[in-house]
C-alpha cells in the first residue's frame, strides 16, 4: 500500500506539471468510456435482455427483395403486395405490417414532433402483450375510416398526460387529425427496444 500511495503521488505531480497533456488524456478517457457505455447499453438491450414477448423465438421479420436496385434485401413492401402476402400466406400464423412515419402531436400543451410506426390490426396480439389500460386494436381498425384510434406507450402517458387514469376515450390531434385513445401499454413494453410510444396503428420511438 505504501508503494501504491507513492506511485499515485508521483503520477499526480507529473499530471500537474503538464496540464495540457492531462486535459487531452481526460477527454480521451471520457470519450472512450462514453462510447463503451453506449455499446454495452445497446448490447444489453438487444442481446442480453431481449424483448419480453411470449414465444419470441417464433417472431420473424419479412422484407421484400428488390432485384431492380442491385438485389437490395430489405426493401419496403407496398400495401398491395402485403395484402397479397397475407391472403396467400401458408407459412406463418399471421402477418403484421409495420410502417415508419412521423407525427405532430398538438393540443393544449407544447406541440411535439416524433418518429413513429403504423402497424396493422393484430400487432399487439402477435407479440402477445396486453394493455395496462383500455384495449388494443380490433380487427378492421386499420381500415380507412376506422383507423383513427391510438394506443399510448406508458412513458408517454406518464410524461405528456400525467398518468391520467381517464385517458381512455380522450381525443388527441396527430398530424392535424383527431384520434381517440383506446389504451395504454404496460411500463415494460419495449418495442422496438428499450421502450416506445404507440399511436393509432402507431409505434413511435423513444427520444
Amino acid at each position: 500500500m505504501q508503494t501504491l500511495w507513492q506511485d499515485l503521488r508521483y503520477g499526480a505531480r507529473m499530471l500537474m506539471k503538464k496540464p495540457g497533456f492531462t486535459l487531452v488524456s481526460v477527454i480521451t478517457l471520457a470519450a472512450g468510456i462514453a462510447a463503451n457505455t453506449t455499446i454495452f447499453s445497446i448490447a444489453d438491450a438487444l442481446v442480453l435482455r431481449p424483448f419480453n414477448f411470449s414465444h419470441q423465438e417464433r417472431l420473424v421479420m419479412v422484407w421484400e427483395r428488390n432485384e431492380t436496385q442491385g438485389g437490395f434485401d430489405h426493401g419496403w413492401v407496398t400495401p398491395g403486395d402485403f395484402n397479397d402476402w397475407r391472403e396467400q400466406n401458408r407459412s406463418f400464423e399471421r402477418l403484421i405490417a409495420i410502417d415508419q412515419r412521423g407525427f405532430d402531436l398538438t393540443g393544449a400543451r407544447q406541440p411535439e414532433v416524433f418518429a413513429g410506426y403504423g402497424v396493422s390490426a393484430g400487432f399487439f396480439d402477435a407479440l402477445g402483450v396486453k394493455p395496462a389500460l383500455g384495449r388494443t386494436f380490433l380487427p378492421g381498425e386499420d381500415e380507412p375510416g376506422r383507423d383513427q384510434v391510438v394506443v399510448l406507450k406508458h412513458s408517454l402517458w406518464e410524461r405528456r398526460f400525467g398518468s391520467d387514469p381517464n385517458i381512455v376515450g380522450r381525443t388527441l390531434t396527430l398530424n392535424s387529425k383527431k384520434f381517440t385513445v383506446i389504451g395504454v401499454m404496460p411500463a415494460d413494453f419495449n418495442f422496438p427496444f428499450n421502450g416506445a410510444r404507440c399511436g393509432r396503428r402507431w409505434l413511435s420511438t423513444i427520444r
